[in-house]
């Protein structure tokens, strides 16, 4: 569990961008495909040592309004061994561009320390899943989980509300995304 909560802001910044980014230029997320809400009894629970009140997931998936309302997972990726992450860094890069390929992938990044000087290793994945045992598997299949380079955790999160703006400059190809 990360103890501070700056890298799901982190995330919510970038997968705003990125679904913007695929509404504006390709017509829709995932070319027009949205994967529903889990079933109330696939939500995934997480423990701690001390249980805090909550309100049940489906009172906020009906009540956002206007908001977008997309269902993503997100995982949080933590190194278990820097020089093992650093050897399988190709091949887990490449099975991000697989799950890029095919419409599974929402965005993907490292993360640094708090300082923002130093990479350990760590990263998070934002998935488009059915549910979470869905994205559990996804992120299983992940060279960095599967050789045990990094562990995992998986938290539903649903995309609300966020702002994007971007550039492309047609004759030099630039792009900036802000």
């Amino acid at each position: 569990m990360i103890a501070s909560p700056m890298p799901r802001v982190l995330v919510a910044l970038t997968a705003a961008a990125c679904w913007a980014a695929s509404s504006l230029l390709l017509g829709g997320c995932a070319a027009g495909r949205h994967y529903e809400a889990p079933p109330a009894d696939e939500v995934l629970r997480t423990t701690t040592s001390m249980e805090r009140p909550g309100i049940p997931s489906g009172l906020i998936k009906r009540d956002v309004g206007e908001s977008l309302g997309l269902q993503l997972y997100v995982v949080e990726s933590r190194a278990v061994d820097l020089e093992h992450v650093k050897r399988v860094l190709a091949d887990h890069r490449a099975y991000l561009r697989e799950l890029e390929r095919t419409d599974v992938l929402f965005a993907a990044g490292p993360t640094w320390s708090a300082d923002g000087d130093t990479f350990h290793g760590d990263g998070i994945i934002v998935l488009r899943a059915n549910s979470p045992a869905h994205a559990a598997r996804i992120a299983e299949e992940d060279p960095m989980h599967d050789r045990g380079a990094r562990a995992y955790s998986i938290t539903p999160w649903m995309l609300n509300d966020g702002a994007l703006t971007l550039r492309v400059e047609l004759s030099t190809r630039h792009r900036e995304v802000r």
